[in-house]
């Protein structure tokens, strides 16, 4: 009867810890997420500001037209000017990790400050099995730092 009653709590115990590893954790605002998310971006950024807009829009999820992100891209060459620098300001994040990978979505708010004016911009990115793509991107102008 002990050993009957010994195999019946291994197997709760294991049943347990299957159910909680394959549940995974989700994490709000990780810096290591964040982390991630930033140098995804900075990799967007730096392809915009050498002008390489087809490479930039390899980083848009499929579910975003490549044509409408080129379009966009180079609309906004022309108004703003060259992309000079980029200054992190927030991010928000909630991401699962379940059997070692990444799932979830994260906002990352930057500075962009242009030849001709600076923007604060948001870059919405989907993380599906460990790779990242951007869902959206929104920007306004800085009304107060035209020129400067």
């Amino acid at each position: 009867m002990i050993h009957f009653r010994g195999a019946i709590v291994q197997i709760v115990f294991i049943f347990l810890m299957f159910t909680a590893c394959s549940e995974g954790t989700t994490y709000q605002n990780n810096k290591e997420h964040v982390k991630l998310g930033q140098d995804y971006a900075g990799k967007f950024y730096k392809e915009i500001s050498k002008g390489n807009f087809e490479k930039a829009a390899l980083r848009f999820s499929n579910q975003v037209p490549k044509t409408d992100v080129l379009s966009l891209l180079k609309q906004n060459r022309e108004l703003f000017g060259k992309l000079n620098e980029i200054k992190f300001i927030t991010a928000t994040s909630q991401i699962t990790e379940k059997n070692h990978q990444l799932n979830g979505e994260m906002t990352l708010t930057f500075e962009a400050v242009y030849t001709r004016l600076t923007t604060t911009e948001n870059l919405s990115i989907s993380v599906e099995h460990d790779s990242l793509l951007i869902e959206g991107y929104d920007y306004k102008v800085n009304v107060d730092k035209i020129g400067k």
